[in-house]
């Protein structure tokens, strides 16, 4: 099991358990962490983030180094950066 990290312009907020088998999102999901989202199929990009860690994608990366989680799956402990 991985631990996420969530966190918001600099402050954690929040932690979940992802075994990397499932999205980065779908796990927040079902550990009843609040991430932004709306489509989970990387359409609308609300749900990007800088991520620090060791991620598997299965689309690139979008704008400025940010990454979707709900097409990422976690590798590694993570920490996911929003500044919203």
């Amino acid at each position: 099991m991985y631990k996420i990290k969530v966190e918001v312009k600099g402050e954690v907020v929040d932690e979940f358990e992802s075994s990397g088998k499932n999205t980065i999102l779908h796990d927040a999901i079902f550990g009843d962490v609040d991430l932004s989202y709306s489509c989970q199929s990387g359409i609308c990009e609300m749900c990007h983030c800088v991520i620090e860690g060791e991620i598997d994608e299965e689309v690139e990366s979008i704008v400025d180094g940010m990454s979707l989680t709900c097409k990422s799956k976690a590798k590694s402990d993570l920490i996911l950066k929003f500044d919203r």
